[in-house]
């Protein structure tokens, strides 16, 4: 994999640089990682997907990133190449290169016209930068400072799990837990020095097989009390009544002996679905409140069908944007954003791109769009895409994890270049505005993974929010 070095000539023309990035204060961020430094004079008058323009009043910079997927889909094995690939025409033959040490990093040199250009790896990230030098009176070793700011920092990673591990239970539900916990999947259960916290979720037809009603108190009597040991006596008046981050239930303890030793047994049973009950049996030193501690309820907020998001709440969506009268909108941190005409705006990573277009309560009521969520996302579909012809079957109709409701389809679209799936979605807030999205995979991804489509889903439940 390419990842740090690239061929280049052997002779090196050596830059002396002291690093800059502690005395550059602004910071752009590529949605790969890619970061560089740039002092507080400079002013961003320009920038895309993989690019951007900035300039003071004697020197102008553009920084063009070659992500790494690009560099393998296109099998650029060396700077050269590279460059040569930028250009994509005779500006540039392999060979009018000259080598280049910036800082630590090996780079290339290459003089066009009135513009010089260095092509430089960022880092573990794998991608290249393409800088671009033009000066007016300007100090080039500035700018080659700027440059050599370029670096990688991991910003964060896909959704995945919110507490860094996870496993599979009862065949359809999962539940997350920090380092400090071992799991034993095989008896479903986990531990932490003297606390072990077990689970299990009874399904409509359990239930159903053990001629049960679907009722936590019952389940706690009939078969997780009296089976397990008939020598101890069920007392009602010991049933609590709680809530534990959202989820309300019923806890049960009494003391036990276990080789010699006294401890607790604690029982808390909750609806998850109208028809799954979440059965956890914990053991604790006595007098610990077990329920109240934060790992325990992390992890008991975490339980889910697998394969679904983590609780909102839960995620690191750290970023914000105000989407004009709509409100609040959260993202993780590695998401860009970028403001379109009228409103509309976008958020990208490596792999995705997501574009949202609002529409206020007065003009979705006037457009009758919350009467109708199908009519209305083939309403907003038709003048972005003409070519386009949505079948009112193949929409998708439900509700967000947030409550809002929601109306989605997909097709598979085709211009000059490619051929790609875009996802269209509205979403109807609860003042009847609604905003339309629509998702599609950057070039050079066919598909995007389910892990980004996760975060997409995580952002989309948090418009709105205050």
């Amino acid at each position: 994999m390419l990842k740090r070095f690239f061929a280049i000539m052997p002779l090196l023309l050596f830059v002396g640089l002291v690093s800059a990035q502690n005395d550059f204060p602004e910071e752009y961020i590529f949605v790969d990682g890619t970061v560089v430094n740039f002092p507080s004079d400079f002013l961003i008058y320009e920038e895309d997907y993989e690019d951007i323009n900035m300039a003071n009043e004697t020197i102008d910079l553009r920084f063009y990133i070659v992500y790494e997927r690009t560099i393998q889909s296109q099998e650029l094995d060396s700077l050269p190449v590279i460059l040569e690939w930028y250009y994509g025409d005779d500006t540039y033959e392999i060979g009018e290169e000259e080598a280049i040490v910036i800082g630590e990093r090996e780079g290339i040199r290459f003089e066009d016209g009135n513009d010089t250009v260095i092509v430089l790896p960022v880092g573990d990230n794998g991608s290249v930068a393409v800088a671009t030098i033009r000066l007016d009176g300007g100090d080039e070793d500035l700018a080659l400072s700027i440059i050599e700011t370029l670096r990688y920092e991991s910003l964060g990673s896909a959704i995945d799990t919110v507490l860094g591990n996870s496993f599979t239970f009862d065949d359809t539900w999962m539940i997350e837990y920090p380092d400090a916990w071992t799991a034993n999947t095989i008896e479903q259960s986990l531990v932490r020095e003297d606390v072990s916290m077990a689970v299990s979720v009874y399904s409509a037809e359990e239930i159903v097989a053990l001629d049960l009603k679907n009722d936590p108190i019952e389940l706690l009597y009939y078969d997780l009390f009296t089976p397990v040991d008939e020598t101890v006596e069920f007392d009602p008046s010991a049933i609590v009544f709680l809530n534990v981050r959202g989820l309300e239930g019923i806890r049960y303890r009494f003391a036990d002996t276990v080789d010699d030793a006294t401890i607790q047994r604690v029982y808390f049973l909750a609806p998850l679905t109208e028809v799954d009950i979440l059965a956890v049996e914990m053991t604790a030193p006595i007098g610990s409140n077990i329920l109240q501690d934060a790992d325990v309820q992390d992890m008991i907020q975490t339980i889910r069908p697998d394969g679904t998001l983590p609780p909102i709440e839960m995620m690191a969506l750290d970023n914000a944007y105000i989407v004009q009268d709509i409100g609040e909108m959260r993202f993780p941190v590695y998401w860009r954003i970028r403001e379109y005409d009228e409103g509309a705006f976008g958020l990208s990573t490596l792999e995705s791109n997501l574009y949202f277009v609002p529409f206020n309560s007065s003009l979705s009521t006037q457009r009758d769009y919350p009467a109708d969520l199908v009519a209305a996302l083939l309403d907003i579909v038709s003048p972005l895409d003409e070519s386009v012809v949505l079948n009112p079957d193949d929409v998708e109709v439900g509700t967000l994890q947030n409550g809002n409701r929601f109306a989605q389809t997909s097709y598979i679209e085709t211009n000059d270049t490619r051929t790609y799936p875009r996802t269209v979605m509205v979403v109807l807030l609860d003042d009847n505005s609604l905003v339309f999205i629509g998702i599609i995979p950057q070039p050079g991804i066919d598909e995007i993974s389910e892990a980004t489509y996760n975060e997409a889903r995580a952002i989309i439940n948090t418009i709105g929010a205050e």
